[in-house]
């Protein structure tokens, strides 16, 4: 048959239910089909495909392609042995509502198999959508199919990837692997997961670079080679009971900037994560970024792998923001050429000096000299008598067994880790914590006297015993660690007053009265580890009640006995380095039981000498509410503080 060559410059084929599957079939070997600008392809019916390209012959689609098919086990794009090109910004749609039976049928939007090739000029939407679009790829593969995108532009992708292994080893063909290569720039996206299987005489090859790119990964995913550039984001997606994801690269990994985002429990060493394992070499830099899923935080020892290399592991993999759980700061950490999250502090390796060489000192020869010559002196030989000596019997020796060296067993040779990474906001809960505790404690002495004035209608003089308290304070506090530094800047505002006075025998003296506050307290927390900072804020009121009794009203020496309790209310603030603010509430009573006897030691005419011991006990009742951070959903970080 003659080779058929047409052209077409804007075409729309639409396709209902029909015998015809094909919107468009090119199957004549050398045969070629091009298309302009703006096609539009549509077809709807069980196993309806939009293009059909077979026989060594060649399909040309323009820029702006749009192909939608619409049936159980269509295909937008089928190319087995021939090549199909695809202009740029090709939309591609499939809807399938039906269960495929088998790889082959399973729905696609670009097929290509048996050294089939579908060539991407630019970027490609390509969407699955249906029922089953689960059971569906978006590209998919097989016995030496290609799908080349490696040109480079935005593509959108909604769905899988599939590449079946390399053409079957009964084919007449020469072995090519199944070949699946994008170029996702421009701000593309990929919602779906990655997938090599195996075939008899080869693997398939999944090759991807990402600049300016985000792939959701929906499930654990198989990729031959990766390039993740700068403003690349993989991101590892998790639900409720669902299996924790692996990204397995079979070849090499280069990481040029761009980020992972993992889902962990951060915990201990025996945490669940998602994880990276690159069985060839990695190189480059990549950020990590932790997504916390439960984890209350907790010391690790080894720490919590996230990345497995089984080559060279040139790579580094650093955090690309803070990663915290609880009281922790985790930090991304090499050990041999696998990486890990750890909550400890990576201890400075030892400087080992530069070896000196030894200064040996030149050897002081003496010059020699002739000694004067001496006659030799030969004395006379003596020959002593014999003598048989006494045999003598040996003592027997008790023979010495060393004692035995039983080995160490299960012991490491690396020495345990026992400093851990704090977060600077364990330092601010802390602080808040102990404001709100703290800040309307009073003593009787910080309300004691009656304050006289001129009645202004009368001109009396008079006394009442209304009074006001202000004080600002600073405080601050080292934590146990050592590792955090706190600074407290407090202000309080306190107003009260006698509501009754009386006296049981005209010598001694009972007060009842009310009194009501306004404090504010702010601070700050520093970490001499990781330089890390936090602030905390309280704010909050009290009203309450107290009672004073002294033995002696006139010159208030002997006994006395004064007490208050307090309803207090606040809300509270916890604003981390690079984290969400944190805002929750506290309340509780706080009250106080104060005694003293006061001793007078000695008077002059101006002025006397006293001795006062005395001794308060404060109950502290003041608790914060349940607070869940925005990336700990673990419940009260810090428990509450009862003195």
């Amino acid at each position: 048959m003659p080779k058929i060559r047409l052209s077409l410059a804007i075409v729309r084929i639409l396709l209902l239910p029909a015998t015809v599957r094909e919107g468009l079939r090119t199957g004549q070997s050398g045969s070629l089909i091009r298309l302009g600008d703006d096609a539009t392809i549509e077809t709807s019916g069980a196993s309806s495909t939009g293009i059909y390209a077979a026989s060594s012959s060649r399909t040309e689609l323009g820029n702006n392609a749009t192909i939608t098919v619409n049936g159980a086990s269509a295909h937008a794009v089928y190319a087995t042995n021939a090549t199909v090109n695809l202009g740029e910004n090709a939309t591609i749609s499939v809807n399938s509502a039906s269960k495929a039976a088998s790889y082959s049928k399973a729905p696609a939007g670009l097929y290509a198999l048996s050294r089939g090739a579908i060539n991407l000029a630019g970027g490609a939407a390509i969407t699955m959508v249906g029922d089953n679009s689960s059971e569906s790829y978006a590209i998919s593969t097989e016995t030496g199919g290609i799908v080349d995108g490696s040109s480079g532009g935005r593509f959108v992708i909604d769905g899988d990837i599939r590449a079946a292994g390399a053409t079957a080893a009964t084919s007449t063909l020469p072995q090519q692997n199944s070949t699946i290569k994008l170029n996702m720039t421009d701000n593309s996206r990929w919602d779906g997961a990655s997938y090599i299987t195996s075939a008899t005489a080869g693997t398939g090859v999944i090759s991807v670079q990402m600049s300016d790119a985000t792939w959701n990964m929906t499930s654990s995913s198989t990729l031959t080679d990766l390039t993740l550039n700068s403003g690349a984001t993989i991101n590892f997606s998790h639900e409720d009971g669902e299996p924790w994801q692996t990204l397995t690269i079979n070849e090499d990994y280069v990481g040029n900037g761009g980020k992972l985002v993992f889902n962990t429990v951060l915990n201990d060493d025996d945490s669940e994560t998602d994880r990276l394992q690159v069985l060839g070499n990695t190189s480059g830099n990549t950020f990590v970024a932790v997504n916390n899923i439960g984890g209350a935080g907790a010391q690790t020892i080894e720490g919590i792998e996230i990345v497995n290399v089984a080559g060279n592991s040139n790579g580094t993999f650093e955090k690309a923001s803070r990663i915290v759980a609880g009281a922790y700061d985790y930090n991304v950490v090499q050990k041999g050429k696998n990486w890990y999250l750890t909550s400890y502090i990576e201890p400075d390796e030892p400087i080992i000096p530069d070896p000196v060489d030894p200064v040996i000192p030149d050897p002081v020869i003496p010059d020699p000299v002739d000694p004067d010559p001496v006659d030799p002196v030969i004395p006379d030989p003596v020959i002593p008598d014999p003598v048989d000596p006494d045999p003598v019997d040996p003592e027997p020796v008790d023979p010495v067994i060393p004692d035995p060296t039983i080995p160490d067993i299960g012991q490491s040779d690396t020495p345990p880790i026992t400093e851990h990474q704090f977060r600077p906001e364990v330092g601010s809960y802390l602080a808040n914590n102990y404001a709100a505790n703290t800040l309307f404690m009073t003593r009787l002495h910080d309300r004691l006297g009656e304050t006289q004035y001129t009645d202004m209608l009368t001109g009396e003089k008079k006394v009442t015993s209304l009074w006001m308290r202000n004080v600002g304070a600073h405080t601050r506090f080292n934590d146990g660690s050592g590792q955090l530094k706190t600074r407290i800047n407090s202000y309080v505002l306190q107003l009260g007053g006698d509501l009754a006075q009386w006296s049981t025998d005209g010598l001694d003296r009972w007060h009842i009265g009310a009194m009501a506050g306004y404090a504010n307290s702010q601070n700050r927390t520093q970490s001499s580890v990781s330089d890390y900072h936090s602030r905390g804020q309280v704010t909050g009121y009290s009203v309450g009640l107290y009672g004073t009794w002294y033995a002696n009203n006139i010159d208030r020496s002997g006994a006395y006995v004064d007490t208050w309790m307090l309803y207090n209310w606040f809300d509270n603030k916890v604003m981390g380095q690079d984290q969400a603010a944190e805002k929750y509430k506290s309340k509780g009573i706080t009250a106080s039981v104060e005694a003293g006897y006061s001793f007078r030691l000695g008077e002059s005419a101006h002025q006397s000498y006293w001795l006062q011991p005395k001794a308060q006990v404060v109950w502290m009742g003041v608790q914060a509410d349940d607070n869940r951070e925005a990336m700990v959903p673990s419940s009260r970080m810090i428990p509450p503080v009862i003195c």
